[in-house]
């Protein structure tokens, strides 16, 4: 989580964002009938509407540089070129056209690095929470990266008004919406761990409801709530050592309140393709 401290790349990503702009519309938010509980929630609300499509692309499907057909990933493969490697892309999917006699290829490296991402702007939604992370650090907001066993991440932020960490889905431009993937998109979800230079954080009763969707859950899992929580804990502890106690305090009380969270109305995902979504159980219901 440090590389979303670092100076030179917050730098980068505050000259992309229009953050007066942001600051004006997180003011109209307030000034309304229907105001946020602080102005970190104004903002926070104001960025994840601005950052997709405004700033970032979301890559799918890819189509035909050649004749604008649909195309299909045929193969992945390491990075071979010196922009793809530098950029720290695990990964490169190469997508071939489906019009016969074409031959159209699109080589579509999945970066992990910052200043890659910032710069080609494009992803899905992992590069998506990847570079949200850095905006959200960027204006100046407590951030948390979010990661799902059943394969999708996303962000939270804290909130000063609220007293607790918020969800954010820069995918999705939503914010506040706990329950927007398991009873929205209607995925089954079984570990739900929040990361940030403050430790580690298993939230997954934030994101799983009680019943019989929590009880599939534990079905799901691999180790059990203690393993588990050992786990987080150990890594909570290395990233805290050091702190001043008045601080390591604060953030121990956080930890404490970390568990109220409410349940939003579900909705279907918004992000991506039908075939895509439904393939990934995440159509909604």
């Amino acid at each position: 989580m440090d590389g979303y401290e670092r100076l030179d790349l917050l730098d980068i990503a505050i000259s992309h964002i229009p953050i007066q702009d942001l600051y004006e519309t997180a003011d109209r938010i307030q000034a309304s009938n229907t105001p946020l509980p602080c102005f970190e929630d104004a903002l926070a609300e104001a960025l994840v509407k601005w950052f997709k499509p405004t700033f970032m692309v979301w890559v799918d499907p890819i189509l035909c540089p050649i004749c604008n057909g649909s195309m299909e990933c045929r193969a992945v493969q390491g990075p071979s070129t010196d922009e793809e490697r530098k950029g720290g892309a695990g990964r490169v999917e190469i997508h071939g056209c489906n019009k016969v006699g074409c031959g159209g290829v699109v080589r579509f490296p999945r970066y992990n690095d910052l200043a890659a991402l910032m710069k080609s702007r494009k992803g899905r939604c992992g590069e998506f929470a990847n570079l949200f992370t850095l905006f959200l650090r960027a204006v100046g907001l407590r951030a948390r990266y979010v990661w799902n066993a059943e394969d999708h991440v996303w962000n939270e932020y804290y909130s000063p008004g609220q007293d607790r960490w918020v969800h954010l889905d820069s995918c999705e431009n939503a914010r506040d919406q706990h329950h927007l993937y398991s009873n929205g998109w209607g995925k089954k979800m079984s570990l739900v761990v929040a990361f940030s230079t403050d430790g580690a954080h298993d939230v997954s009763r934030a994101y799983i409801p009680e019943g019989g969707q929590w009880e599939e859950a534990m079905r799901m899992r691999k180790y059990s709530e203690d393993q588990l929580s050992q786990v987080v804990r150990r890594i909570t502890q290395r990233g805290r050592e050091g702190r001043p106690k008045e601080e390591f305090d604060r953030l121990e009380r956080e930890d404490e309140r970390d568990r109220t969270w409410w349940q939003e109305e579900g909705e279907g995902r918004k992000s991506g393709t039908q075939e895509w979504k439904d393939a990934r159980g995440e159509g909604g219901k």
